[in-house]
């Protein structure tokens, strides 16, 4: 009986390492796990007057995604932005630059470029 029951305690763990490398790798989190990466995004957005600090704050707020500041924005012809923010993994970073490309041309009407990321 000892035999039986150490091959169904072997088998569990088994099924749990499997389905935290699957929940891992399509990208559902444990409540309990925290954004662990810090990485920092840099970008332009040449030639707009508007403020685009609350339009990304509400932008990575609805994503899900940890924001820890927001640098720049002075206005001019090159408004620099620098956000910093918390991950889970690299993969969110580039997510989010491309949904970020693509919220800031379709819905605020405004190109960024020259966006580099770095972790912390």
């Amino acid at each position: 009986m000892n035999r039986s029951y150490s091959k169904i305690r072997h088998i569990q763990e088994s099924n749990i390492k499997l389905e935290r490398r699957v929940l891992n790798e399509i990208g559902f989190m444990p409540s309990y796990r925290k954004p662990d990466i810090d990485v920092i995004i840099d970008f332009d957005a040449p030639d707009t007057t508007k403020d685009l600090k609350p339009i990304l704050k509400n932008f990575i707020g609805r994503k899900n995604i940890r924001l820890n500041n927001i640098f720049g924005g002075n206005g001019g012809r090159h408004n620099s932005y620098r956000l910093d923010i918390s991950v889970f993994n690299e993969r969110d970073v580039d997510y989010l630059i491309n949904d970020l490309h693509l919220h800031m041309m379709v819905a605020q009407d405004v190109r960024i470029q020259d966006v580099t990321h770095y972790i912390k």
